[in-house]
């Protein structure tokens, strides 16, 4: 661990090894391991480790050397590197990468940021070039939408899919959500970082307000064209599987678009058809899951994981 050039941040160097055997090596900020403290606690770790097993190969020699009666040897004993932490800092009570909330000054409007570094308090916003230091009276935790973990999570440091993962969250940890793009949410409690907030199929977490409600399999069809009724959304099901037959449609206004609740009478036709396209009236309109469905899917999920 050392500066990134003279003036620069701290920065850790890091080996990984991949599941089918590749490395990764590189330079990352030490909040993407736990924090400075943390760092520095494995390193000082890691030099006991090695100075421990030279110990046991100078003890090795030395009793080597003692069967020899004519010639004894002297065993030049190894020092032990002590570490001494370096003075640290107020603890702050932003991270890294975390998304903020940030003024000029006093009495100017708010504007999105991301911390850059904790001391100082180093923030980039697209409201100005490169990073600026601030004053910790103008800036203030962004608000969160509070989620419950329904299965393992993993948190990313960046919102590529790819990205290196610093840690996974367990079920039922409640997660500060304060962006969701697609899939995809960045999150800032109880760490930053991006998480996969649901597939097609499954949600991952669900509101932690949410109030369970039973309900079956059902598919929403958005956006349907006008005059589409019972009779044009079959005939679209079963241009795209002929065998589907539905057990009940519910045509419904949601605000200006007419859409739909589509219940399927066999469960395993239902996987045929989320997240596909069908005909209606000669207009594409996509078929998914019923997001309330899917919701009482993860609550029942999760219920099962604490009782």
């Amino acid at each position: 661990m050392k500066n990134y050039g003279r003036r620069g941040e701290v920065r850790a160097f890091v080996l990984t090894s991949e599941e089918d055997g590749t490395e990764i090596s590189g330079w990352v900020h030490p909040d993407c391991l736990g924090g400075v403290e943390a760092v520095r606690f494995a390193l000082e770790q890691k030099k006991v480790a090695d100075n421990l097993r030279l110990l046991k190969k100078d003890l090795q020699n030395a009793t080597s050397s003692i069967e020899e009666p004519v010639q004894q040897q002297v065993v030049e004993r190894k020092q032990i590197a002590r570490f001494v932490p370096a003075p640290t800092a107020p603890k702050s009570k932003y991270q890294f990468k975390e998304l903020v909330l940030a003024r000029d000054a006093l009495g100017h409007a708010w504007y999105r940021a991301e911390v850059l570094s904790t001391n100082p308090l180093t923030l980039k916003s697209g409201e100005f070039d490169g990073g600026r230091v601030f004053d910790e009276r103008n800036v203030k935790k962004h608000p969160t939408s509070n989620f419950v973990v329904v299965r393992a999570m993993k948190v990313r440091t960046a919102e590529n899919p790819g990205s290196f993962v610093k840690t996974t969250l367990r079920k039922g940890t409640v997660v500060g959500v304060v962006k969701m793009n697609g899939y995809h949410a960045q999150i800032t409690s109880p760490v930053c970082g991006w998480v996969q907030m649901r597939t097609a199929d499954d949600l991952h977490a669900i509101e932690q307000n949410y109030k369970f409600q039973m309900l079956k399999p059902r598919l929403f069809l958005g956006g349907l064209p006008a005059g589409a009724n019972r009779t044009t959304i079959t005939r679209g099901l079963q241009k795209l599987q002929g065998d589907l037959l539905p057990s009940n449609i519910e045509i419904f206004l949601q605000g200006e678009n007419l859409c739909a609740f589509v219940s399927l009478m066999k469960p395993s036709h239902y996987k045929k058809v989320a997240a596909q396209n069908i005909l209606v009236n000669g207009q594409r309109v996509n078929c998914d899951w019923c997001i309330n469905y899917l919701r009482c899917k993860a609550a029942r999920e999760l219920r099962r994981t604490y009782i």
